[in-house]
């Protein structure tokens, strides 16, 4: 008898724990919609290139894709949340927002040099997350490439080129993807077309 009260105790504060959680991101959502950035957009890039280049190393160590988002506190700061881990070729954007969090801009590393995987790019998936969330994005690649993601205009755009964020040892430009400045999301569906490298 004693056990199963002790196990409703346990239910009871698990599902009191549920509720507070789904009325803080809730209202969390709410407030998110209603206010607008302070910050200027070439600040978020800033941040973001930093941030990225800080996770490279990590990145290409593991072989994996790091990802976080980039947001507005309600003092006026950027911040980051915390960085999550995912697999060699995606990362699920699985964040907690709290209550005044301005979501500004999600970002994440393309993992190490890997000649069976085009990383030097944004993926089809990248920008479809952007437009789901509704929020522009930032992606680093292993050749050091950095990226702007623009959910609105559905496009992907090269902010600078090779090395200018920390690039992985085994990175070979003979052997990567060369890609283009700029795609659209049609294109990135489709398959991106690739340059012939300069080598």
């Amino acid at each position: 008898m004693g056990d199963t009260k002790k196990t409703m105790a346990i239910l009871a504060v698990c599902a009191a724990a549920w509720v507070i959680i789904f009325f803080r991101s809730a209202s969390s959502d709410g407030e998110a919609d209603r206010r607008e950035p302070t910050i200027p957009a070439s600040e978020v890039e800033r941040f973001a290139r930093q941030k990225l280049d800080e996770l490279q190393q990590l990145s290409f160590a593991q072989s994996k894709e790091h990802c976080a988002m980039i947001y507005e506190s309600y003092s006026g700061e950027l911040e980051v949340t915390k960085t999550l881990a995912g697999s060699n070729d995606s990362c699920a954007s699985l964040y907690v927002i709290e209550p005044g969090m301005l979501p500004l801009a999600n970002i994440h590393t393309h993992g190490g040099f890997d000649t069976d995987y085009i990383g030097e790019v944004p993926s089809f998936q990248d920008m479809s997350v952007g437009v789901e969330e509704r929020v522009d994005g930032y992606v680093s690649t292993p050749g050091g490439r950095l990226w702007f993601v623009d959910w609105q205009a559905e496009t992907a755009a090269q902010i600078c080129g090779e090395g200018c964020v920390s690039q992985d040892p085994d990175y070979d430009p003979c052997a990567a993807f060369n890609p283009k400045e700029s795609y659209t999301m049609q294109q990135l569906r489709f398959g991106p077309k690739s340059r012939a490298p300069d080598c």
